[in-house]
């Protein structure tokens, strides 16, 4: 399977018709039509179905586009990479990162390391961690800030800083009102909770409450996480978030506490894939944004 057919047959499932496809691509109708029956007859399936007027995707051939999209996404990043040994850092960089980690990491560093380097673009997603470490894997991402914990099978991680957790409630509301600059498991026992959607989450806060004989009220889990907030504000109940979510209140009638709990923390960290060596822009990026958080530390 060739990627130039893999390219043809996007265009074709784009367009869902074959003239138009041969169009975009500059061919003749029959020609192409001739690549999509090669194509059928090499993977054993039927990809199309083929009307008068429209040709639709199979199941097969919806799912044959899927792959098709992040095989060719990922030959293209190659072709890029393999430009940056030659000298001066360029190419795309594909970042991916936690919600939180976009304002106080990643779009500093991304703004700054471009004008740095203006031969470097970027392609930045966001998402909770089990997300983005998906697109690690799949190669869809260069690197990632994540929140522990990850797969150290698949990826190695780069420790960042650590942080608590915080609870936001309501500013006035009853449990604001009760308490003091910060919270505790048992002050927040009683109230319905808003967590994390993230894998394990839900567990590691029961935990919290288990420790200190209580069984959290945990009426909603979010993603992304800061969707938490809009219920906050709807009154359904107290979000536990990451205590740097508070650079996302924006004026929010919300108030964010502290969580006085022992070994209530999060880490956030670079993660890399094990397979195969960094390109030398990952590594200048990687670079960059651990002297950035360094440097953050400092002030």
């Amino acid at each position: 399977m060739e990627l130039r057919t893999l390219e043809y047959f996007l265009a074709v499932a784009e367009e869902e018709n074959i003239t138009r496809a041969a169009e975009r691509l500059h061919l003749s109708q029959p020609p192409l039509t001739r690549q999509m029956h090669q194509l059928e007859q090499e993977l054993g399936v039927a990809l199309f179905v083929r009307g008068k007027r429209r040709t639709t995707l199979t199941r097969e051939g919806v799912f044959l586009k899927r792959q098709a999209e992040q095989m060719l996404s990922l030959a293209e990043k190659t072709r890029r990479q393999m430009g940056q040994l030659q000298g001066e850092l360029s190419g795309r960089l594909y970042v991916g990162g936690i919600e939180t980690a976009a304002q106080a990491i990643l779009g500093p560093c991304i703004a700054a390391f471009q004008k740095e380097h203006p031969k470097v673009s970027f392609s930045w997603s966001s998402a909770n961690s089990d997300e983005i470490a998906e697109r690690l894997d799949k190669g869809l991402v260069d690197v990632a800030v994540l929140r522990s914990p990850i797969d150290e099978a698949r990826f190695c991680g780069i420790p960042l800083f650590t942080e608590g957790w915080a609870a936001f409630m309501p500013q006035g509301g009853a449990l604001d009102q009760a308490t003091g600059k910060n919270v505790t498991v048992a002050q927040l026992s009683g109230f319905p909770l808003i967590i994390p959607g993230r894998r394990g989450r839900g567990r590691e806060i029961e935990g919290w409450f288990a420790a200190e004989g209580w069984t959290p009220e945990i009426c909603c889990d979010v993603n992304p996480q800061f969707n938490a907030l809009v219920l906050v504000e709807h009154g359904m109940g107290i979000a536990i978030l990451p205590a740097s979510s508070q650079a996302s209140l924006y004026g929010r009638r919300i108030v964010a506490k502290p969580i006085l709990q022992p070994g209530a923390e999060t880490s956030v960290l670079i993660a890399l894939p094990r397979r195969g060596p960094l390109s030398p822009l990952v590594e200048a990026f990687v670079e960059y944004v651990k002297n950035f958080v360094a440097a953050t530390k400092e002030k």
